[in-house]
Formats: structure tokens, sequence, C-alpha cells
């Protein structure tokens, strides 16, 4: 076999081996060499092709939304899901039309936002929500959803995964023209994390129960499971899950819970501020209250006192948005602080970092765990 002809080969094989990854860009024409149209595969490993540079964008998620705004790009944000709005990193986006909520999608809405009053629509607008397989609201259902309207590039990128983060943003970067600003923010991320990774390497892992703010009670409690983000992020951390499984959300009971023993409990949580501001509000006597109440729920369950967690005082609350999404290596830095009491970590430090990106001021007085460390 000739030279050029194993050369030749070895491309090709590499092609095809790229063009198999999820969130990947296929063949030659790419928004960074500005040649369209582009061809992409998503993160639920379907070809998606744009047919030029894209000038609009409608986010179905919070997750969705941040990543747009962190890339610089919230001006192409012409529609987003109900509630995103609410949230005070995306005050900036209160004017822009609703689609529904991330769960029940206004596809109706959807349609006139991407034709805009013209008879002819302009085919500039990408639609982006999560990969959700077998889900109403998963890609494969708002694409098939979309499909008589042509023009309407879908995809599926979660951003709520620390290992797929990378490769989607990446993506999004190459989709939206932000190539270099991607590799910005994801220097930065990555610096951050090898910070917590090195500096957690050598000390031992206690063992950790995490369960989800929605759950009371002694049954069917929601945990996180292998497959969730917030078990990745725990893993980074230099923690140790007590729960095996690896659906990303099993369930158990609290009896379970007591016969692990664990080291250490974290229950996340999406109970808003009383100001509206991120976190809560350290000088708030509403926010500790019901943050207490909370904590007291979980110290009452029955054999509780037997635990570790429980008697070595290392049962926490945490800010649900800080443990995924493009400011997870705030929530990173903030579960090796739990996980590693003394450690010699920032985690105010990244989290102004993070605002930076997203164009925001920082906030005084915010807590996102409780008790605080």
């Amino acid at each position: 076999m000739n030279r050029p002809f194993k050369l030749a080969v070895l491309m090709a094989i590499v092609i095809m081996l790229s063009s198999s990854l999820p969130g990947t860009v296929l063949g030659a024409d790419s928004a960074e060499a500005g040649g369209y149209p582009m061809t992409v595969i998503d993160s639920a490993g379907r070809e998606v092709t744009i047919p030029m540079p894209v000038q609009r964008a409608i986010a179905l998620n919070t997750d969705a939304a941040e990543a747009v705004t962190i890339l610089g790009a919230s001006n192409t944000i012409v529609g987003l899901a109900e509630g995103i709005k609410e949230t005070y990193e995306f005050y900036s986006l209160k004017d822009r039309p609703s689609v529904g909520t991330w769960n029940e999608i206004d596809y109706e809405m959807i349609g006139e936002i991407a034709y805009n009053g013209s008879q002819d629509m302009e085919p500039n607008i990408i639609v982006v929500g999560y990969v959700y397989p077998g889900k109403p609201n998963g890609v494969e259902a708002v694409s098939m959803n979309l499909e008589s309207i042509d023009g309407i590039s879908v995809f599926g990128l979660d951003f709520y995964k620390e290992e797929n983060l990378s490769r989607e943003l990446l993506l999004l970067g190459s989709i939206l023209g932000k190539d270099e600003r991607a590799k910005e923010v994801l220097d930065w991320h990555d610096e951050r994390v090898a910070e917590v990774e090195s500096t957690v390497a050598d000390l031992d892992r206690p063992r950790v129960y995490v369960e989800s703010g929605s759950s009371t009670g002694v049954g069917e409690l929601t945990t996180f499971g292998a497959q969730s983000g917030s078990a990745m992020l725990l893993e980074k951390a230099g923690g140790e899950n007590v729960v095996k499984e690896e659906l990303a959300y099993p369930k158990v009971d609290w009896e379970w819970v007591v016969s692990q023993n664990p080291d250490v409990i974290i229950k996340t949580d999406y109970l808003k501020s009383s100001d509206g501001l991120p976190g809560w509000s350290a000088s708030s006597p509403e926010d500790s209250d019901e943050l207490e109440k909370k904590l007291d729920e979980l110290l009452s369950r029955p054999g509780s006192e037997e635990i570790s967690a429980v008697e070595n005082g290392r049962v926490y609350i945490v800010k649900a948005q800080s443990l995924f999404g493009m400011d997870s290596v705030f929530g990173l830095q903030l579960l090796a602080g739990i996980l590693h009491p003394g450690i010699e970590l920032d985690a105010d430090e990244v989290y102004g970092e993070y605002l930076e990106f997203m164009g925001l001021g920082e906030e005084e007085g915010r807590i996102f765990v409780y008790p605080e460390i």
C-alpha cells in the first residue's frame, strides 16, 4: 500500500470516528471556517444541519439559556421557557416571549416567533432543549412537533452533566460563531476543576448521602445515582456516594439511609431567596427560618441520631442550581469544602468569576450552603 493511499485511509477513519461522537461538528464546513450548510451531531446522536449563520435562538430550559448567555450571545435569544426570566441571571431577558414551560412546550408560539409576522421564514433560528430520551419534552419529541416548520434546527444539549459539558459548550460555540469565547470559558472551567481534584486527591473520601430537596418523610426519597450530574460532581469533590445505582435518580427509604450511616448528608434545594437574588440572604430571617425548617425535618426522622453525619453536625442544605450547568464548577468547590473542611479553596472567588462571564455583578451577603461551612 503506497503512502498517499495509507494517509487517505487514515483520514477517512478519523473522520468516521469523529462523526460518531455526540456533540461534534461533521466535515470541514464549520462556523469558524464560515462554511454553510453546517452539519453537527448533538448529544442525542442526531445529525442536525444548520443552513445559514444562526441569528436567533430559543432556549427551552435554564441550562440552555445559561450556556447561550455565558458565550456572550444572549442577544440571539428570542424566546425561552417560562420561569427562566424569574431567575436573577436572566433578568435582562424579561422582555423575551415565553414558549411554555420546560416540560410543557408551546409549539404554536415557537412557530410565531420563527416566522415573526412574515410568510417566508428566514432559517437562521435554533431551538435548544434537553436530550431526555423517550420523554415528551426530550429533543426527539420537540423535533417531531416542529417538523412542519421548515428551517428550524433543533438540538439536544444538556449542559448539566460534567462529563459532557466541555463538548457541548464547544459545539454550541461553533453553532453560534463563538468558538473563541467557548474555549475561554472552558479553560477557566477546566483550571478550576483541576484545582479541586489536585487538592482532594490524597484525602480520605467521606461517605455521602445526597437527597433531592423535593423529598420529605421516610419513603420514596429521591437520591442521585451515578448517571446524575450531582453524583459526578461529588466524586470529583472527593466524596463516595452511598447510592451505587447507575440510574440518575433512584428512590430509597430513610431506613436504608440509616443503615448506610453516611459521614455527610447533603440535601439539594431549589428554595428561592426572599429577595430574588442568587443563593440565600445571610441576613434574612425569612430565608434562615425556611432553611431551618427543612433541616429540622431531616434531623427529626426516625433513627437520625444514629447516623454519623448527624452526630458530628455534618448535615447541609445546598442550593441545587449550583450543582449543574455552567456554575457547577462553583458548586464543585462548595462540595469539596463541605467534604474536606479546612482545605484551601476559594469558592466565592470562583463564583465571582462565573458572574463576570455572565455579565453580572456580585451581590453581598449571599450563602449557598446552610449552615455555612
